[in-house]
């Protein structure tokens, strides 16, 4: 006899701890298709990333148009036209991928995860951790009667999480314990500014960082337009930092509908314990000089049935 609640709690568990591969612990968007760094909405509204993130900030609810019908792309130069391209590339690419996740596992991953902690990875220092922290789940729409056009939203009953893998993954490799978000925080269906520092300033004090109110400029709105800045690619101190940088993606998991079985199993208060049972031998056939699958059963009990019968293998 198993109790199947600590079992399941474990299985879960090990199935959200991730790899340095993963959206949760790489999120640095490269050439990745349904990746978009969130200063890039400034080659199409200048103050459209601090407009954003404001109202992430700030409201239950929001409704954020992406549209490029009063750009005049003759007027543009060469490099403004080519970023805008490139977002609409993304944009495009996150909103079909969005789709056929949901026909496929009946779950929308598209959400923006913002800031991210950078961090060596202890087991490999050539690796390095572009983790997001606190993750907002959207909803994104494209336009069918305008073209480049994309509607971004949030309910007040979307959920704002933790970086869940991020926690489970500095407990697996560093037994590095991080609560997350509290009930207090999540409370009023919003995390302001400064409950984001809040957050930063307790998980980098998990990780020993000393002096990190340092890092800690970067949080006032609106925010630096730089983006993601390539200075993770070198820690020379080895300490972890706060990157004010935040992507649009899919954070997904590569086992998302196993996950979700697991939840369902741990919700359900009727299932409490496995039980274990040996396997049985089928056999009924007296005339076998061998143990017998049901297949093999069949074709004895019909031999004399038919004049003919064709055995096809293998095994034999």
């Amino acid at each position: 006899m198993m109790q199947d609640t600590k079992f399941i709690k474990l299985l879960s568990q090990k199935l959200k701890i991730g790899n340095l591969r993963s959206i949760h612990l790489n999120v640095i968007p490269g050439r990745y298709a349904t990746r978009l760094d969130l200063s890039l909405l400034s080659y199409v509204q200048e103050d459209l990333p601090s407009e954003f993130l404001g109202n992430l900030t700030s409201k239950l609810s929001l409704k954020t148009k992406i549209s490029f019908e009063n750009i005049d792309f003759y007027g543009i130069g060469e490099e403004r036209w080519r970023k805008l391209n490139f977002v609409s590339k993304k944009l495009n690419s996150i909103f079909t991928q969005n789709e056929n996740d949901y026909l496929e596992h009946g779950v929308k991953s598209f959400a923006f995860g913002y800031p991210l902690l950078i961090k060596k990875d202890i087991e490999n220092n050539n690796r390095i951790m572009k983790a997001p922290i606190i993750i907002w789940y959207l909803d994104i729409e494209r336009s069918l009667t305008r073209k480049d056009t994309w509607i971004i939203r949030r309910n007040e009953d979307f959920p704002i999480n933790f970086n869940e893998i991020l926690i489970n993954y500095l407990s697996d490799k560093e037994n590095i314990k991080v609560s997350g978000l509290s009930e207090d925080i999540l409370e009023d269906g919003i995390v302001d500014p400064q409950e984001i520092r809040e957050v930063c300033w307790e998980l980098l004090s998990k990780l020993n960082v000393e002096n990190y109110d340092n890092n800690m400029d970067g949080i006032e709105l609106p925010i630096r337009k730089v983006g993601i800045s390539e200075e993770y690619k070198s820690l020379d101190n080895g300490k972890p930092w706060i990157q004010w940088a935040g992507v649009f993606g899919l954070y997904r998991t590569q086992k998302e509908s196993i996950i979700k079985d697991y939840d369902e199993l741990l919700s359900n208060e009727k299932v409490q314990k496995f039980e274990m049972h040996k396997a049985r031998t089928f056999q009924y056939s007296r005339i076998a000089g061998v143990e017998t699958d049901p297949s093999q059963q069949e074709i004895i009990d019909t031999l004399n049935k038919t004049k003919i019968k064709v055995i096809q293998g293998p095994p034999g």
